[in-house]
């Protein structure tokens, strides 16, 4: 079997994202992004199977995949260093939702989800869950270790990647002008991260009484 080009695989990616965010999912084919990429259609199929494997594609050649963290969970034996595995979390979102075709391409999807339900599962599963379940890992150890009491660390997972959802809503998605996304400094995700540290413990104080 020949080499494929990775070349070819960009130009391709390349062609398909310029016409979903032009178009839209169901108005794109598979055709027309052969012809945008100055292909045949059959090397289309030689790299995605079909047009879904093809948005998702373009998906994660815009966010890239730093999904897969790499944080030793042995490593959360005290509260230094889950302030700084947490640290590593929001970094990899904040870099994420800020790429430049990030907030394009989730609006596509929701534009689209009446009439394709399962373009959405590529965006959960492709980021927001990966994150929910690194998170979760991470303050059950915490609590395993006795660093900080969390009853249901799914819940404060979900509460964690909550400050960032209301930032891509109010920053991107109701702004005409996506490039408003900038990045946060590393100081200022340190101030997230922080805090939401002391939220857990005084509400767990609070809960406790």
């Amino acid at each position: 079997m020949r080499k494929r080009s990775e070349a070819t695989r960009k130009t391709i990616l390349t062609a398909a994202r310029q016409l979903f965010l032009s178009q839209g999912y169901v108005a794109t084919t598979v055709d027309a992004i052969a012809e945008q990429a100055k292909v045949t259609k059959r090397t289309v199929y030689g790299y995605f199977p079909d047009k879904r494997a093809l948005f998702a594609g373009v998906i994660e050649d815009a966010v890239g995949d730093p999904w897969e963290f790499h944080i030793p969970m042995q490593a959360i034996s005290t509260l230094e260093g889950l302030e700084n595995a947490l640290l590593i979390v929001a970094t990899s979102i904040n870099d994420v939702i800020t790429q430049p075709d990030y907030v394009q391409l989730l609006r596509v999807t929701i534009a689209e989800i009446p009439a394709q339900p399962d373009l959405g599962v590529l965006f959960e599963h492709g980021i927001t869950r990966r994150s929910l379940r690194t998170l979760t890992s991470l303050f059950t150890v915490a609590d395993e270790h006795d660093i900080l009491h969390v009853r249901e660390p799914e819940v404060i997972a979900h509460q964690f990647v909550g400050g960032f959802v209301v930032r891509i809503f109010l920053d991107g998605l109701l702004q005409s002008d996506h490039t408003r996304m900038s990045k946060q400094t590393k100081a200022e995700l340190s101030v997230y991260v922080d805090s939401f540290i002391s939220r857990v413990v005084h509400d767990n104080r609070t809960v406790g009484g």
